[in-house]
């Protein structure tokens, strides 16, 4: 799969997938601007107000303002002083975001 070789020796493994039936250029826009207090992560608002306070109502149209990403580019999974989210690792739009992150550890 696309990203496997960033994580050489991982301790698990987990492939999920979904199948949208849109052309990938309509869900693009989409996975570009998730993030936390971006798009969000298209949960259920339930899940949101259980689990996640903080996180507003994942987004329910394309916002303009998140449509570039690059490699590199950091991506919130929280409040900043959290310093939690992902990287950017590969972007070919719009075929495959590859996101990665090391912050989602305890921080000690």
């Amino acid at each position: 799969m696309p990203g496997d070789h960033i994580v050489e020796h991982p301790q698990t493994a987990i492939t999920r997938a979904i199948t949208i039936p849109s052309p990938p250029e309509a869900i693009w826009p989409w996975l570009s601007q998730m993030g936390w207090h971006r798009g969000g992560w298209y949960t259920a608002r339930w899940v949101d107000r259980a689990f996640f306070p903080d996180n507003l109502p994942s987004a329910d149209r394309v916002l303009s303002e998140y449509q570039q990403q690059s490699v590199g580019d950091f991506v919130p999974d929280g409040p900043p002083e959290r310093e939690c989210g992902f990287v950017v690792r590969e972007l070919a739009e719009p075929e495959r975001l590859v996101l990665n992150s090391t912050t989602h550890l305890p921080l000690s």
